[in-house]
């Protein structure tokens, strides 16, 4: 992963994002080449905190998000200036929330791998959110 960015507001926040895909493949009449098969799309953006900046920074098909995965585009951001403040994410990837903490100590942030005096707040995506308490109270 190679990011390299010039900002003049350097405070973000990562955002994931995890979509099915319809696992079908398709053909390329010009380059004479098949795409696809694919099940899922691994997507991270970057996006600005006090600003309507956003950014793809991260893209991989069939890849699950892994605290190594996550460290490696904080730390590459970091490096190209842009200071992560938070993360946005589903709550259906168990193992990502079991790695951060979230599940075992119920921390609400983790230390930035590339400074650990500042943390880096974890935030639910509000839709699945919701769903995981309405599926609770049931």
């Amino acid at each position: 992963i190679t990011i390299s960015y010039k900002l003049s507001r350097r405070n973000f926040k990562v955002k994931k994002v995890y979509k099915d895909l319809k696992k079908t493949f398709e053909y390329d009449y010009v380059n004479k080449q098949v795409y696809g098969g694919y099940k899922k799309l691994q997507c991270v953006m970057v996006r600005g905190l006090f600003g309507s900046w956003k950014q793809l920074v991260y893209f991989n098909f069939d890849t699950n998000m892994t605290k190594d995965l996550i460290t490696e585009i904080i730390l590459q951001c970091e490096q190209a200036g842009i200071k992560i403040r938070g993360l946005s994410f589903d709550c259906g990837n168990h193992t990502l929330l079991q790695q951060l903490g979230v599940l075992v100590e119920l921390a609400y942030f983790f230390p930035n791998p590339a400074d650990p005096s500042r943390k880096i707040y974890l935030f639910p995506d509000v839709p699945h959110l919701h769903l995981g308490m309405l599926c609770e109270v049931r």
